[in-house]
């Protein structure tokens, strides 16, 4: 049999947080001459809810990072996406719906009990001006471009 190891625990080792922009200040070498922009990127960043780790990565709640490149600085913020499962699950404390591969005791759907409610953890789309976090299910949440903050 073989068996490959991999660093991907080395993802969950450390909690992710809703992080201001920060100049980035520890780069090895030199920035090279790129367009002045922001490079925006959703994943999975919160692998657990009240000291009770999800079941798979892709469980984890949408957080939307900025790496944003200025003439020679760089800058860098997050935020989690404040879906509605995000807010009520904070609310609560404790894990309260089914995640893709996560079933806790007493969870539920989403509101409309058709399936799962979406942490908005897959992607982010530009698009006619506005931003938007996407899951693999439910509607798509737009985000401020400058803030990070959740619109709607």
């Amino acid at each position: 049999m073989l068996t490959i190891e991999c660093a991907t625990d080395r993802l969950f080792a450390k909690p992710w947080c809703d992080r201001a922009a920060v100049r980035v200040t520890n780069i090895d070498g030199d920035v090279p001459p790129l367009p002045r922009g922001t490079w925006f990127l959703n994943g999975p960043g919160r692998f657990e809810i009240a000291g009770q780790p999800y079941s798979h990565w892709l469980d984890g709640d949408g957080l939307v990072r900025a790496l944003t490149f200025d003439g020679g600085d760089v800058t860098f913020a997050s935020r989690f996406v404040q879906t509605r499962k995000f807010v009520e699950v904070e609310r609560a404390g404790r894990p309260l719906f089914r995640a893709f591969g996560t079933v806790t005791p007493g969870d539920r759907l989403n509101s409309r009990n058709t399936g799962l409610e979406s942490p908005a953890n897959v992607s982010i789309l530009h698009h006619a001006g506005a931003l938007f976090a996407l899951g693999e299910q439910g509607q798509p949440w737009q985000i401020d471009p400058e803030t990070l903050a959740t619109i709607g």
